[in-house]
């Protein structure tokens, strides 16, 4: 078994290499089978993975790619990489297995669904996401690519979530007149059960832990490994 399907093998800790090799991708040629670094083209992230011992020739590999935006559960290359980057954070993987049954409260989230759906977000409501997710241009993209949904009720935007272009589920916004009724785990809910193919996953900060724990009541597994994002570059559909 080579290393890339060794990964696949783990769809719970590795889950941001599965869902890549769902979209278009590169495999940028290693030396030996001890590791793989993948280049998203849609998202323009690459994902290195590692577990042999000869982390300066794995890194020359690396440093010599036009990497703006890096993903990897290796702790020890994510330390040998950090100089070479203006931002990095870790987070939490949660993953919607396919086959699972809903927890009790995602179950009453879903039979709500009918009377109160999620939609793609009203052009009108965007200047506010924008406002509050502070990412003006990148979901002015979202919205532009049919990725961005509103939880209305009675025509008023109650809360947000996005497809984002690493194809997690995510940009979870409830306003703060609604929040704790609810409407996160269903928000949440509706967006799992639309998201029909494919690896149905979220990235959460890892201090974020209201957020992990939604994610639990929801019936999401929480990945052992965490995932650091070493970064140059905010997220752009332009570069």
């Amino acid at each position: 078994m080579d290393f890339l399907q060794e990964l696949t093998q783990d769809k719970i800790n590795y889950a941001h290499v599965c869902s890549a090799l769902e979209h278009p991708y590169k495999i940028v040629d290693c030396p030996s089978n001890e590791g793989v670094i993948i280049h998203c083209t849609v998202s323009n992230v690459h994902i290195a993975e590692y577990k042999g011992t000869d982390y300066s020739s794995f890194c020359k590999i690396l440093k010599s790619l036009p990497v703006t935006r890096l993903q990897t559960t290796n702790k020890k290359l994510q330390q040998l990489l950090l100089s070479d980057f203006k931002h990095h954070y870790d987070c939490i993987q949660a993953i919607f297995p396919e086959n699972a049954a809903l927890s009790s409260q995602s179950a009453v989230a879903e039979k709500s669904l009918s009377s109160s759906p999620l939609c793609l977000l009203h052009k009108e409501d965007l200047p506010y996401v924008q406002k509050t997710y502070e990412m003006d241009e990148y979901m002015c993209q979202l919205y532009e690519h049919n990725r961005l949904f509103g939880w209305y009720e009675n025509n008023t935007l109650i809360g947000y979530v996005a497809f984002h272009i690493d194809e997690t589920v995510g940009a979870l916004f409830v306003k703060p007149e609604f929040r704790k009724q609810g409407y996160g785990i269903k928000i949440m809910t509706q967006a799992f059960l639309n998201y029909k193919t494919g690896t149905r996953f979220a990235q959460i900060i890892d201090h974020n832990l209201s957020s992990i724990a939604m994610h639990k009541k929801m019936g999401c597994i929480i990945a052992d490994k965490k995932i650091s994002w070493l970064y140059n570059q905010e997220y752009n559909y332009n570069n």
